[in-house]
């Protein structure tokens, strides 16, 4: 980040966007983003009568609610205070409604070679909608009545210079209220493996030595449909399936899909942060049956 980068941003010549998480995996603010009018009017009703420091900007659809750390948390930690802030705001999280705001940062850790999930810095210019003479429309920051934060975008930008940050205490006393899961540990008892073809490739030996339920049902916990909570995503609502029948499983949420290999190889990357390539997943798999 340059002052120019900024200036040209502020000026209209580019768009800037920036990335929730650090390279530790930590997070000094979070923000939530509501698209549909009447969730982003909850929020600001929410904002009315809360004593926490929150910041609302304006957005071409809906808004964003901003709120700054005294200092670097843990991404989980920074997404469960956001889930917080939405309970008290009176969203249920384990419905629909959860699905359609959006908490940056998206992900708790950053994936190998990969930056985050990227949101539009404030005080630019929106290019999606058009004004005649400019490059766009610029949505400031809001009280929660309505009125700009403060009459120019030069007096916003001094005002969130000294943003007013979450006290740690307050903070922890947040997290009280989104307990952090527990995570299921897989039993160490050997997997039952099936009669394969000694001549057969390996990948194909071990789709053939047991089925996806049998290894997936090790690391998730399915309920009696073989629905559970997905490894690969923060989730709320059981959007984690297998198919008994065609003998694969599958995520709602776009986790994706397949075969035994290929839920070991992204389990392998999301959560084990180890190689997911197709030799490393396939090696690994062989160890743990005993082919």
């Amino acid at each position: 980040m340059t002052l120019d980068l900024l200036t040209q941003h502020l000026q209209g010549g580019l768009t800037l966007g920036t990335y929730a998480l650090s390279l530790e995996n930590t997070a000094n603010w979070i923000t939530i983003d509501a698209d549909q009018d009447d969730l982003w009017q909850v929020l600001i009703a929410f904002a009315m009568t809360s004593t926490m420091p929150l910041y609302l900007e304006q957005s071409r659809r809906g808004g964003h609610v901003w709120s700054f750390f005294d200092e670097p948390v843990r991404g989980k930690d920074a997404r469960r205070f956001a889930k917080a802030l939405l309970m008290q705001a009176g969203f249920d999280l384990s419905s629909q409604q959860q699905r359609k705001i959006e908490i940056y940062p998206k992900q708790e850790h950053l994936e190998a070679g990969k930056p985050g999930s990227l949101i539009r810095l404030p005080l630019g210019y929106h290019r999606r909608v058009k004004v005649v003479g400019q490059p766009g429309k610029r949505f400031g920051f809001q009280t929660p009545d309505g009125a700009p934060l403060a009459p120019t975008i030069r007096e916003q930008l001094a005002l969130l210079a000294y943003a007013e940050r979450v006290p740690q205490s307050l903070f922890e006393t947040m997290l009280s209220e989104v307990p952090e899961p527990k995570k299921r540990i897989p039993v160490t008892t050997p997997f039952v493996t099936k009669p394969v073809d000694a001549h057969a490739p390996l990948s194909e030996r071990i789709k053939a030595a047991i089925s996806v339920l049998d290894f997936v049902s090790r690391y998730v916990e399915l309920d009696s449909k073989n629905w559970g909570f997905c490894p690969f995503h923060d989730d709320q609502h059981k959007s984690f399936g297998v198919d008994t029948e065609r003998n694969f499983w599958s995520c709602q949420a776009g986790c994706g899909g397949g075969s035994t290999i290929d839920f070991w190889s992204l389990y392998r990357e999301r959560v084990l942060h180890q190689d997911k390539t197709f030799t490393a997943t396939i090696t690994d798999l062989a160890q743990l049956l005993g082919l």
